[in-house]
């Protein structure tokens, strides 16, 4: 099964991303955006740098969405990239998502590719043969 996948688009960037449930999705939308930042797909975990953060949407999307758009404030602010991410809650409540994760940061690595946020353009999360996909827009 595949994790992700990087798609032309014209002005901007799009990853299709793919996952058995919504944590999956979100770990492999995580991957697909630093694929593209950093230029490589692995990027060795620093075993003394993390930030715990929480997140709460009123649905899947709005979910996929912030938890990109939180990594990529990381990101622009602190000049450091995210090897990976721990999940210590998701729950959906009546009300939407609730998300506390840790955004595991990179040993070494650049930007090589400006990633400015991920849009709700055409985002729709789907299921499709047992697994969730979504196409999501990245302004460059």
């Amino acid at each position: 099964m595949s994790q992700f996948k990087i798609l032309e688009h014209t002005a901007d960037v799009r990853l299709k991303v793919f996952g058995k449930d919504l944590k999956e999705l979100l770990e492999n939308a995580l991957k697909g955006l630093m694929a593209i930042i950093a230029g490589e797909e692995n990027l060795a975990v620093s075993d003394k740098k993390s930030v715990i953060f929480e997140i709460f949407s009123s649905d899947r999307e709005g979910l996929l969405i912030d938890f990109l758009n939180e990594a990529l404030y990381f990101i622009q602010t602190e000049k450091k990239l995210i090897a990976g991410v721990n999940f210590y809650e998701l729950k959906q409540k009546s009300d939407g998502f609730f998300l506390r994760a840790e955004f595991l940061l990179a040993d070494s690595g650049k930007i090589v590719k400006d990633v400015k946020a991920a849009t709700y353009h055409d985002l729709k999360i789907s299921q499709n043969n047992g697994q969730l996909e979504a196409t999501i827009t990245l302004d460059i």
